[in-house]
């Protein structure tokens, strides 16, 4: 008598080898599509979580400017950040242009017509420099600069 007809007559059942290759398969083809459904979420969220991301640094950015821009007195477009882009009056941009450097200015109030204007402090927002050919994916960003200080008095003529 063989080793299987004593267990079928001792009462003891299993799986056959077939049985568990065929459950493996399915359970392995299940374990796949779970994987790639999870994947495709993940990638989804992380494109949603850094579009949020940047929006709420576009906000933060927008606000900012528009708090600088309500407490200056004056503003100055440049074409460039470079100084001898900016050392000119003439290097001023004029109405409808565009430029790569824009100035906040905040004046002292005087209270003759005569009195030079008293310079406070400015902020200053500019593009950096474009990135190199070797990183093309690479933006150029807006920075900012602030010199406020009630300390300062310049004196414009």
């Amino acid at each position: 008598m063989n080793q299987s007809q004593a267990s079928r007559r001792s009462g003891i059942t299993g799986f056959t080898l077939v049985e568990v290759m065929v459950a493996s398969g399915i359970a392995a083809m299940t374990t796949v599509a779970m994987l790639g459904f999870y994947i495709t979420n993940y990638k989804i969220g992380f494109v949603n979580q850094e579009r949020n991301r940047i929006n709420a640094d576009m906000r933060e950015f927008t606000s900012q400017l528009i708090r600088d821009g309500r407490s200056a007195n004056y503003f100055v477009l440049y074409d460039s950040i470079e100084v001898d882009a900016r050392n000119k009056a003439a290097d001023r941009q004029l109405d409808g242009e565009s430029g790569d450097l824009l100035v906040f200015v905040s004046t002292r109030e005087t209270t003759s017509i005569t009195a030079p204007v008293l310079i406070e402090g400015y902020v200053a927002y500019y593009r950096a420099a474009m990135p190199p050919p070797s990183r093309p994916r690479c933006r150029a960003r807006l920075k900012r600069f602030c010199r406020i200080n009630p300390a300062w008095q310049w004196e414009i003529w």
